[in-house]
């Protein structure tokens, strides 16, 4: 988590710079997806443990900032203020719903498939940063159709 005092303001400031939390987030989590999706066909060898390594770190900076960066998705998108406190308690449930089973389910993959186990892991890992784009994709879509031709106004702080 000490990596997120580096990478959520910094992801932070290239949210604010491109005027869109949204598409930051975007290209994060296709890196992210990326990363993923390495270690399914990095090999299991002692030799690209370096490689391990450097994508965990990628991955961890990533995933850490995105997170830092995701609430702003709320101001980006012009939730009304009267109701910005339930948006940001829905986005919170749907964010953290994960955490009450992911630990449980990834435990038993490794119970049920051992190292085969991790390869489960990491697809699951991949389709969540699939869904994440989806999102991102979403609100894309719908900035376009409310603030059609470049009329979006600026993300307020």
């Amino acid at each position: 988590y000490g990596i997120a005092i580096i990478s959520a303001p910094l992801l932070g400031g290239i949210a604010k710079k491109v005027n869109s939390p949204s598409k930051t987030i975007l290209v994060v989590m296709a890196a992210c997806a990326i990363c993923c999706f390495a270690y399914i066909l990095l090999p299991q060898t002692a030799g690209f443990l370096m490689a391990a390594i450097v994508i965990t770190l990628v991955l961890g900076f990533l995933a850490n900032g995105a997170y830092g960066v995701a609430s702003s998705v709320l101001t980006e998108t012009h939730v009304p203020a009267h109701i910005f406190g339930a948006a940001s308690g829905l986005l919170s449930v749907i964010g953290f719903l994960p955490e009450s089973f992911m630990h449980q389910l990834f435990g038993s993959f490794i119970d049920k498939y051992a190292v085969q186990g991790y390869t489960y892991i990491f697809i699951c890992l991949t389709v969540s940063a699939v869904i994440a784009i989806g999102g991102c994709i979403a609100t894309q879509i719908y900035m376009k159709k409310k603030y059609p031709k470049d009329d979006v106004p600026a993300v307020e702080e």
